[in-house]
């Protein structure tokens, strides 16, 4: 009883609205037709009756008074007060002599005493100096409205019944119809309940409820993605919480061995006596020391910036690797480096600040010349859709190439080589702000580092 809740109530609906309808439409009718119809014949009566005065004029005969008389009208035509003719049988005007002047007035009082049910009018015409009276009568056969609303309120049940089938049906079909739509509403919400729902869900708008339909399935697959992008973005923020853990451990550690190198020699040069050669090499080695220091905060520093400045821009790479080659032009002729630049498109561009273009080709060109060995070629190609460096590397790389990233973590195998490791996470985190993915490449002998442009 419960399920068919909806199919009474609509039934109801529907019999109440016949009901209202019905008696409105009837009242209308009765109160309406008569005056709609009456107009109607009016119009048309006095249009008759310009014509039968123009056959009056003209002279008429007996076939066509005769049409006229057939088509319901009465005429009667005086002359100084004498009937000359009448289409109807005068012995309905019962004591009246039509012979005698007289009979004029007394037809006139009987025309309208008895005309009120009739259409009717009395018009004067002359032919030459002649006067002429002219009466003209039409009965009205249309129902007053009170017998056409009695009448009509007889119909009301049989209104009432036959629309009360009618509403079954179509309300049974109706309520089928709405189940249906509505349990698979119902499964499409238990299916987003648990996410199982298919994205492509097939639907056809044609209606309320395939529209309603649609917006849930749309309202769907906005969850979807919203939940997809949170879950990247809480991915995102643990992998960062993680990394900055590691980064301020790193930094300690980093900050910690040179500053106790430090005091370790100056405490040497303190205590003890040295000569004048020594205490030089102690110098070299404190400024290499807060070499490295300085150069760590700075690296430090970079990458706060990085993180957490909104710059935007683009940048010009062939200006770009111009710069940047001029800067370690004296490092790469140390090692005695070749340079192969291959450029498609000389205005290409990148949507990354020119600051940060710079920082990411300064990183990668320096682990380039680190870790490539003498006298050999680094391959430096932009293509439309990948920028790339690739030069010989003879170092040992771990299988998971996200330990490349970590920072503090050098993999070069030349001790005098000094590196903080923090070279490709810098880079990493510069082309991951601005929506830039990349890929490593590491063969037998080459390392290859491509940015997707």
């Amino acid at each position: 009883m419960f399920k068919r809740v909806f199919f009474f109530k609509n039934m109801l609906i529907n019999v109440i609205t016949i009901f209202f309808v019905s008696i409105i439409i009837l009242t209308i009718i009765s109160r309406g037709y008569y005056d709609y119809v009456y107009g109607k014949k009016e119009r048309s009566f006095y249009e008759a009756q310009s014509q039968i005065i123009e056959k009056a004029k003209s002279g008429y005969s007996d076939k066509d008074l005769q049409k006229i008389y057939q088509n319901g009208y009465h005429i009667h035509v005086f002359n100084k007060g004498n009937l000359l003719f009448s289409s109807d049988n005068l012995a309905i005007y019962k004591g009246f002599d039509s012979k005698t002047g007289e009979f004029e007035q007394k037809f006139d009082k009987y025309f309208y005493d008895n005309s009120s049910s009739n259409l009717y009018s009395k018009k004067i015409f002359y032919v030459g100096k002649e006067k002429y009276n002219i009466y003209i009568s039409k009965p009205i056969d249309i129902p007053k409205p009170e017998l056409m609303e009695n009448e009509l309120k007889r119909l009301v049940p049989m209104f009432i019944i036959i629309g009360a089938m009618i509403s079954l049906i179509t309300s049974y079909i109706y309520d089928s119809y709405m189940r249906n739509q509505l349990k698979k509403v119902g499964n499409m919400l238990n299916e987003m309940k648990d996410f199982k729902l298919k994205k492509e869900y097939p639907t056809k708008v044609n209606g309320e409820l395939e529209n309603l339909e649609k917006q849930i399935i749309d309202m769907y697959n906005n969850l979807v993605d919203t939940s997809i992008k949170l879950k990247k973005e809480v991915t995102k923020v643990k992998r960062m919480e993680k990394d900055r853990y590691d980064f301020i451990r790193g930094v300690t550690h980093e900050l910690k061995t040179p500053i106790m190198t430090t005091k370790i020699i100056l405490s040497e040069m303190l205590n003890t006596n040295v000569s004048k050669s020594e205490r030089e090499n102690y110098l070299i080695k404190i400024d290499d020391t807060l070499s490295d220091i300085n150069i760590l905060i700075t690296d430090v520093i970079s990458m706060y910036r990085y993180e957490h400045y909104e710059d935007k821009g683009s940048s010009n790479v062939k200006k770009a690797l111009s710069d940047i080659l001029k800067i370690y032009d004296v490092l790469l002729n140390d090692r005695r480096l070749k340079i192969v630049i291959d450029i498609q498109d000389e205005s290409q561009l990148i949507n990354i600040p020119f600051n940060g273009f710079m920082k990411i080709l300064s990183n990668l060109i320096s682990n380039a010349s680190k870790y490539a060995p003498y006298n050999s070629i680094i391959n430096i190609s932009v293509l439309e859709n990948e920028f790339s460096i690739k030069n010989f590397d003879n170092n040992k790389f771990p299988y998971d190439k996200s330990e490349l990233i970590k920072p503090f973590k050098s993999f070069n195998r030349d001790v005098n080589v000094s590196s903080h490791g923090l070279g490709l996470y810098v880079v990493d985190t510069i082309l991951e702000k601005y929506d830039y993915k990349y890929l490593i490449e590491i063969n037998d002998n080459t390392f290859e580092f491509k940015i997707l442009l």
